[in-house]
């Protein structure tokens, strides 16, 4: 409970309508799958934008922006970490603060030096069938 509480504290959502466009072209205004790292966050800008952090910069916290072509809806975003051998590092769930949101800025954390792979998934309640929504690489160093 305490940690959801955390997360669910930490998190800065956004809800944007797509009235007049498709959701999915960026160029039209749309909405488009990406996931970004930061160092940290303003607003619903991230901070040092970047593949590869150093974990006295960052204090093991790394910023995200995720962007979903679709609308959250009911669903929430689960990040699954995995390190370079693809043995799991860590799950992080984070709900949106309303239900036509398609960006969640927040933070989790990677504590220990190596390279890794963020999944980012939508997930119905009740933890249903992930869809996979993206994948990127990030790289953190001493």
């Amino acid at each position: 409970m305490l940690r959801l509480f955390a997360v669910l504290s930490t998190a800065v959502f956004l809800s944007c309508s797509t009235e007049g466009s498709s959701g999915t072209d960026a160029g039209s205004g749309g909405f488009h799958d990406e996931l970004k790292f930061g160092s940290s966050f303003t607003g619903f800008n991230l901070v040092g934008e970047g593949t590869s952090f150093s974990m006295a910069a960052t204090s093991s916290n790394i910023a995200f922006r995720f962007e979903s072509a679709a609308e959250f809806g009911d669903r929430f975003l689960r990040l699954h970490v995995y390190n370079s051998g693809g043995a799991p590092y860590g799950d992080d769930d984070y709900v949106p603060g309303q239900a036509n949101a398609h960006i969640l800025l927040s933070t989790f954390r990677i504590t220990h030096p190596g390279s890794y792979e963020v999944r980012a998934y939508l997930v119905p309640p009740g933890g249903g069938s992930e869809a996979h929504v993206i994948t990127a690489p990030i790289q953190i160093t001493n």
